[in-house]
């Protein structure tokens, strides 16, 4: 399958490769390899843009994500409820609970780890938080997927145990929400006053890389980084 600019969507859902690769970097922060990848991360996350542009529907819905997680992490999921919290990845959902369940059917909890189910309410009118349906992309058309960019931004409402479909895990509610996103725009545009024209695509990948809300210096960090890198 060749690679265009249009079918970041597609190499995401078709090659599992590409996107273990790309969250690996995403997540672990490491800044030359994840330079490496932007353009494709660039391409991926124009490519989801342009979908959620094109939502018309306004009819609120759920999706669900399956997946391990350490206990160590999860412990500090407990106690953030009501905490607004941001992906450091691209983030796959399904609507169909069957679908995204299914990731981890055969795993148990343990001391190091826990099965969890993250139960998602979405407003399709959000203008910040970019997701799109990649059905049409996928070669596994009855996955009825949704995948969120990077940075969505959620808040906890509830954690609670539950046997859903005979599996024992914590599911954890969320919400997408638009909140806390102003403080970031203003913020990119201060520093981007201060920062020459030359670099404004990479400047552009870097507030991709922006890590967790408030956390301006590490975004400083990370900008400074790709900078020096640039220049190279």
């Amino acid at each position: 399958m060749t690679y265009t600019i249009d079918s970041a969507i597609e190499w995401y859902t078709a090659n599992a490769f590409v996107y273990q690769l790309v969250n690996k970097a995403l997540r672990t922060e490491d800044i030359e390899l994840l330079y490496l990848f932007r353009s494709y991360i660039i391409d991926l996350r124009s490519q989801l843009e342009q979908e959620h542009k094109q939502i018309s529907s306004t009819e609120v819905f759920i999706v669900v994500r399956g997946q391990t997680m350490s206990t160590e992490e999860f412990e500090k999921l407990k106690q953030s409820c009501g905490v607004l919290i941001s992906t450091n990845g691209f983030f796959s959902t399904s609507r169909d609970p069957k679908v995204a369940l299914s990731f981890i059917v055969g795993s148990y909890n343990t001391d190091k780890k826990r099965l969890i189910s993250f139960e998602i309410t979405v407003d399709p009118q959000l203008k910040l938080v970019i997701f799109a349906d990649t059905e049409t992309y996928s070669r596994m058309k009855d996955e009825t997927n949704v995948l969120f960019s990077v940075g969505a931004v959620f808040i906890i409402t509830q954690i609670h145990y539950d046997s859903l479909m005979n599996m024992n895990l914590w599911k954890i509610q969320m919400k997408a929400t638009d909140d806390d996103w102003k403080q970031v725009d203003e913020y990119l545009i201060t520093i981007g006053k201060q920062i020459k024209e030359e670099y404004s695509s990479t400047i552009l990948f870097g507030c991709l890389l922006w890590p967790d809300i408030g956390e301006f210096d590490r975004l400083e960090k990370n900008l400074k980084t790709l900078l020096k890198i640039f220049a190279k």
